[in-house]
């Protein structure tokens, strides 16, 4: 089945209106150098804001952290030796514009700029990106869900010294979060490897555990879980459980399988994974609320109106 592709967060980020170049129109009730001047003002912020973005994906890029020497910096160094040369083109079109002088010749530098991000400039862009999301992205989310899978760990460590609960109350919840971050992992890396042309997926599936190959199976049937992130990669949890979404019967764990899927899938996938361990997250703190007593103030507030009734 499809895997939802949902990753708003970082996408929004590189965004830029597909047809931006197609929709400089200016208004036919203006003089004929009304309308230059207008275009050409509307052609300048467009390269401007193109400009922006190439250099939005340079900055990222850069902050990347590879071996030396690693195919990881090489396809970076590849990527960003391809936006030096978008910037380029677009810094170019911005000289030429500046000495412009008629509409049809800015209307044959926009098609210029249009047939170009067509042909050269869309389909590189989408493999930084891809490549980005990968390498960037979903490791980001994976270590924010593991910090907070230790700092509750450290948390239920503590009361239990306080002989506030029992520690083996939360076992299960917490087996089941590590799994599914390992899970997630596995799936990070089968993307990586895919992203760079890699042969070690084989390697990475015979040492999964059957726990892990059932999580993953299952996340790979899930049709409709969507993933909202905040700029802070903090994940909100706000979708069915997997009981509910996975169907009775479940393709097996294949290497056919998860060949059959690109990075971006294999990483959403991964995502999946790691949205709904914010649900064992949170199940774990309703459990603490519970034992400790701990009412939430909206529930307390509430009470005298419901016990009224």
């Amino acid at each position: 089945m499809m895997v939802a592709m949902v990753l708003l967060g970082p996408v929004s980020a590189y965004a830029q209106t597909p047809d931006l170049f197609n929709k400089l129109a200016v208004a036919e009730d203006l003089s004929e150098q009304e309308r230059l001047v207008k275009k050409v003002s509307l052609t300048e912020n467009a390269l401007n804001q193109a400009v922006a973005r190439v250099e939005k994906i340079e900055t990222d890029l850069n902050a990347l952290t590879f071996a030396e020497n690693s195919k990881e910096t090489t396809s970076r160094q590849a990527f960003l030796a391809d936006m030096e040369s978008h910037k380029n083109f677009y810094n170019q079109k911005l000289e030429t514009l500046s000495q412009i002088g008629s509409l049809s010749d800015v209307n044959t530098l926009i098609q210029e700029i249009i047939d170009y991000r067509e042909t050269v400039y869309s389909p590189a862009t989408k493999s930084a990106l891809e490549f980005l999301l990968v390498f960037s992205y979903s490791p980001t989310a994976l270590e924010t869900a593991n910090n907070r899978l230790s700092k509750i760990s450290e948390d239920l460590t503590k009361l239990t010294r306080l002989n506030l609960i029992e520690r083996e109350e939360f076992s299960a919840l917490i087996s089941e979060a590590e799994t599914k971050l390992t899970g997630a992992e596995r799936l990070q890396a089968i993307s990586r490897a895919k992203l760079l042309g890699e042969e070690f997926i084989e390697e990475i599936i015979e040492n999964t555990t059957s726990t892990e190959e059932i999580i993953i199976e299952e996340t790979l049937n899930e049709t409709e879980l969507m993933l909202d992130v905040t700029t802070s990669t903090e994940i909100i949890d706000s979708t069915p459980s997997i009981e509910e979404l996975v169907p009775e019967e479940s393709p097996e764990l294949s290497l056919e399988t998860l060949n059959a899927l690109g990075p971006l899938d294999l990483a959403q996938m991964s995502l999946d994974l790691i949205k709904d361990v914010y649900s064992t997250f949170m199940e774990a703190g309703d459990r603490i609320k519970t034992i400790l007593g701990i009412v939430d103030p909206i529930e307390e507030a509430t009470e005298p109106e419901d016990a009224a009734q």
